[in-house]
């Protein structure tokens, strides 16, 4: 599993680069490869991916979104509204 979740990794960081060369919104582009990224991290295992200020929601689902919540609190109110 190791094995293919460094090729998808890898496979992950050249088409951001490709689409930030290709000009597309880079938060949207950065936002979503930081996510699948963290994606992968879980999947192999790591459990412990929040920071110190962030505290467990109890669901893993939603603590891809604590995590970012508590990165960058100014930016996720911008963040909710250019998603929806």
């Amino acid at each position: 599993m190791q094995a293919i979740s460094l090729w998808l990794a890898a496979a992950i960081v050249i088409l951001t680069g490709w689409a930030i060369v290709k000009k597309y919104q880079v938060n949207m582009v950065l936002f979503i490869a930081g996510l699948l990224l963290n994606i992968i991290g879980v999947m192999n295992g790591a459990t412990n991916f929040l920071p110190k200020n962030a505290t467990a929601t109890g669901l893993l689902g939603f603590d891809f979104f604590e995590l970012f919540r508590a990165i960058c609190p100014v930016f996720s109110n911008d963040l909710v509204v250019n998603l929806i």
